[in-house]
């Protein structure tokens, strides 16, 4: 599985009479076992800016299969509109009873109008902008006793459970899809190591997610690893992987994704004298 960050984002319609409205994408990550399983949910309004008869071209999308090891295309048929005009276009400009040219009488109605004096004028602006201000000073007040209520609440509950639970996760997935990946490359199964790298590579950047092999090697900044992804990319893609060397691949990537080991500090022992003094 891939996380949502990393699925496609679907082709927009280009037909020029048709206005794309997207909105934002949602995206979900689930943790399965070891994998992580991406939900990707795309909406697009389409508004056409003139009447008459369009097609929406089918969708293709290509995905990999990890049970069967093999490509596969996912599609939606197109489908055929039909934009009828609006209602009360072609009846706004048709004449009624053949008088649209004659000018119809308006009546005029005179109401008498009365100017407030200067000084009522100002009393009013005065007692407006005094109340505006009252009402934007209790706003500041509010939003401060918000803030401040908000802070102390989350410093006596203490970091969020549920993140807690995520770095633990995150901690335990990352030297399983290590193991994971150590052995799809001595078993030379080129879609299967990529699959776990993506997986490390989840836990490795949580907030930022490689999109693929190319973004975690420009990120590992070694010339040795890039060498060795890039033939993991073209054994992924080519007709037969039978030529990729997965032992070698791994030897490359094991220094620079295992995190060395700490010897331990030897505690010091302290000998007893032989004659204590009193």
């Amino acid at each position: 599985g891939l996380a949502a960050a990393q699925l496609p984002e679907l082709p927009m319609n280009s037909d020029i009479s048709i206005k794309n409205y997207p909105d934002q994408a949602q995206l979900d990550n689930t943790q399965i076992d070891n994998s992580i399983q991406g939900t990707r949910i795309q909406k697009v309004a389409l508004v056409p800016t003139q009447p008459g008869t369009f097609i929406l071209p089918a969708l293709h999308l290509y995905w990999w299969d990890t049970l069967t090891h093999q490509e596969r295309i996912a599609t939606l048929p197109a489908v055929t509109i039909k934009v009828l005009p609006a209602a009360n276009s072609s009846a706004a400009s048709l004449p009624k009873d053949g008088l649209s040219n004659v000018p119809l009488p308006t009546p005029s109605l005179t109401t008498p109008t009365i100017k407030p004096s200067p000084a009522t004028k100002m009393k009013a602006e005065n007692s407006t902008d005094f109340w505006a201000w009252v009402a934007i000073f209790f706003c500041i007040i509010w939003i401060v006793t918000l803030g401040v209520w908000w802070r102390d609440r989350r410093r006596r509950l203490g970091p969020s459970p549920i993140l807690q639970k995520n770095d633990e996760r995150s901690k335990a997935a990352k030297p399983s899809s290590l193991n994971a990946l150590q052995t799809a490359c001595e078993k030379n199964q080129a879609p299967l190591a990529k699959k776990h790298l993506l997986l490390w590579a989840a836990t490795q950047w949580p907030e930022d997610l490689p999109h693929n092999i190319g973004d975690i090697a420009s990120r590992l900044e070694d010339k040795t690893v890039s060498i060795a992804l890039n033939d993991l990319d073209k054994a992924i893609y080519a007709q037969t992987s039978s030529n990729w060397n997965g032992s070698a691949c791994w030897n490359v990537l094991k220094p620079v994704l295992t995190p060395p080991v700490r010897p331990k500090k030897q505690t010091e022992t302290s000998i007893p004298a032989l004659y204590p003094r009193n």
